[in-house]
C-alpha cells in the first residue's frame, strides 16, 4: 500500500475529528469514512477530509423531522430592537435577541440564505440570548436579517452609513500661465 504513510484526517470547524461516541473514523485500504452517530441539525455543515496535500470539503445537510405528537415550543421574544440598526463602514454590527426558551437552536438569515459562521459572521448563544456579529461592515451588509427560532421570526434592519461629503465652497473656473502650478 503506497499511501499507508500519508497522514489522513477529518476536520469540522478547523478541529480534528477523533474517534469517539459521536464520530468514528474508518479506513479500509484506500477507502476512508467518517461515521456520525445520532445526527442532529447541529451536525449540518462542512467537513474537511485531508490526505497529505489533498483537501476535500464535504457539506452535510441534516433534515430535521418533526414528530406530529411533539409540538414545537411556543418561542416568545423577550427583547429585541424594533428600530433599524445603524453602523459606520468597517465597524461591527451586533444583532441581539432574547427569547423565552433556554439554549434553543435557532438560525440567522440574510437575503433568505442561512448565515454560516465565518470570518465575517460570528453566531453566539448564551442561554436565552442569541447574537449575530457582523465584522467589517460594508454597504452590501445593509438590509434585513431574520432570526428564526421554531415558528418565531424577528427581522432586524441594518443601515450601513455612507460618508456624507459636503463642499464648503464651490470651485470657480480659473486660468494659469503655462508652467505655473495650478492649485484646485
Amino acid at each position: 500500500d503506497q499511501y499507508k504513510d500519508v497522514d489522513v484526517s477529518w476536520y469540522r470547524n478547523e478541529i480534528r475529528i477523533e474517534t469517539g461516541d459521536k464520530y468514528k473514523v474508518e479506513r479500509d485500504r484506500c477507502i476512508h469514512r467518517l461515521l456520525i452517530a445520532n445526527t442532529e441539525e447541529g451536525d449540518s455543515g462542512e467537513y474537511v477530509f485531508v490526505a497529505g496535500e489533498t483537501r476535500e470539503v464535504v457539506t452535510l445537510y441534516v433534515e430535521v423531522t418533526v414528530d406530529e405528537e411533539t409540538p414545537l415550543p411556543d418561542i416568545q421574544i423577550r427583547s429585541a430592537p424594533q428600530e433599524p440598526i445603524r453602523v459606520d463602514p468597517h465597524d461591527m454590527a451586533v444583532l441581539e435577541i432574547e427569547i423565552s426558551e433556554e439554549n434553543f437552536d435557532a438560525q440567522w438569515l440574510h437575503n433568505d440564505m442561512r448565515i454560516e459562521i465565518s470570518d465575517k459572521y460570528v453566531i453566539e448563544r448564551d442561554r436565552f440570548t442569541h447574537r449575530l456579529l457582523i465584522y467589517d461592515t460594508v454597504a452590501e451588509d445593509a438590509g434585513d436579517y431574520v432570526f428564526v427560532a421554531g415558528e418565531t421570526r424577528h427581522v432586524f434592519t441594518i443601515y450601513v452609513e455612507t460618508a456624507h461629503v459636503e463642499m464648503q465652497r464651490t470651485i470657480e473656473a480659473f486660468e494659469v500661465v503655462e508652467y505655473q502650478t495650478a492649485t484646485l
